[in-house]
């Protein structure tokens, strides 16, 4: 073999080895990370965010504090059995991490946001009157309202739709969680009546 070919050949098989190598221990990195993250029952394992008990304990915590209001949305996904239906269960996990994402990016770094069912999702925003849950979930609105994922190769957008239920508490004396939940539900529900009889 011509020697600066065997040069050649002998530089590119000791890249691809460190390649490889590199491939594998970050392989290896994830793997920990996922398992890692399973062992936390506080955190969802797909998302990464809070999920539902220790969402429900934050909302406790605020219930039964004295500093200030505090705002919670409920939020549910409209119709994401459709998308699951007609793209797979691995698209609707992208849609679902994209969404998680555009609302992450909405939310000020004292906000908690957690995921509390397949496409049910709470928000707490700490210190926050009525005026300002609306500032906030305006915003959620015009950046999560179109997720866009690949789909076979191709990239193609996907509408996601989001009903939800708001609640800005003053009186701790009154709501506790069961009440704070039942009013959501019922306002989630509520929203939810109204789009399909708007069609």
């Amino acid at each position: 073999m011509n020697p600066e070919i065997r040069k050649r050949w002998y530089n590119n098989s000791r890249d691809l080895g460190v390649v490889r190598r590199n491939l594998v221990g970050e392989n290896i990195e994830l793997r920990q990370t996922i398992s890692e993250l399973e062992q936390r029952p506080e955190i969802d394992s797909l998302t990464g965010l809070l999920a539902h008990a220790e969402v429900l304990e934050r909302i406790k915590e605020h219930a039964c504090g004295k500093d200030g209001p505090f705002s919670v949305i409920f939020m549910d996904l409209d119709d994401f059995k459709k998308v699951n239906d007609r793209f797979g269960h691995d698209v609707g996990d992208q849609v679902l991490l994209r969404f998680c994402e555009l609302v992450a990016g909405s939310l000020r770094s004292m906000d908690v946001f957690g995921r509390v069912g397949g496409d049910e999702f709470v928000i707490i925003l700490p210190h926050t009157n009525r005026a300002g849950k609306h500032i906030i979930l305006d915003r959620i609105k015009r950046l999560a309202g179109n997720v866009a994922v690949e789909v076979n190769s191709c990239e193609c957008s996907v509408e996601i739709g989001f009903s939800y239920g708001s609640l800005t508490v003053n009186n701790f004396d009154y709501w506790n969680l069961g009440k704070i939940r039942k009013f959501l539900e019922s306002q989630m529900q509520r929203m939810k009546t109204r789009k399909k009889v708007g069609r």
